[in-house]
């Protein structure tokens, strides 16, 4: 059910996120896997972010973060274990660029990177575009491009279809500021990415 919830915030289905956010967040109660029930409710802020509703959001989040700060992690399942500080940074992440709040975005796209980017290359990718964006929504363009030439050169190495939306999306922010040298150099380097989908 997060899996679903959070399938359906990459597709903007906000009403359809949070349902499947709280489902899982009922479950994860039932089942007393507390890390659950944090990462429920950081899908369930995404879900609201993504509709719009501020107010929502923050409670949801505020939720998240007081199930992850109580959750014993040793008797957690195995599967969960990339639930971690970098992955529910990277969710705040989300759900701040989807307010459209870049500078709040910025400082958890930050922290996400403080992950293994060698287990988790994808997720790597995905907070490298995050941080781009932020980067465009606090008005700094150039940053922006350079960390977008980060975010190709990862996805150069992915067989990910999320990952070529997240650039595509980020070249579309980035597409006013052409002529600037560091957004012509990530053009450049994104474009054959985009025309392999």
């Amino acid at each position: 059910m997060a899996a679903m919830s959070h399938q359906a915030a990459y597709l903007r289905a906000s009403t359809e996120a949070v349902d499947l956010a709280r489902a899982a967040g009922l479950m994860a109660a039932q089942a007393g896997v507390a890390a659950i029930k944090a990462e429920a409710a950081v899908l369930e802020a995404q879900g609201h972010a993504v509709g719009g509703d501020e107010a929502a959001c923050a409670a949801a989040l505020d939720r998240a973060e007081r199930a992850f700060d109580r959750a014993e992690r040793g008797s957690d399942p195995q599967w969960i274990g990339y639930f971690d500080e970098a992955y529910l940074s990277a969710k705040f992440g989300h759900c701040f660029t989807a307010l459209g709040q870049g500078k709040t975005a910025a400082r958890f796209a930050v922290r996400s990177l403080d992950m293994d980017g060698q287990a988790y290359a994808r997720g790597r990718q995905f907070n490298l575009a995050l941080l781009a964006v932020a980067h465009v929504q606090c008005g700094d363009p150039e940053q922006a491009a350079v960390v977008g030439v980060q975010a190709a050169t990862a996805a150069e190495r992915l067989n990910s279809r999320r990952a070529r939306d997240y650039l595509a999306d980020l070249a579309d922010r980035l597409g006013p500021y052409q002529g600037l040298s560091a957004v012509n150099e990530f053009s450049e380097r994104v474009l054959p990415l985009l025309r392999s989908v």
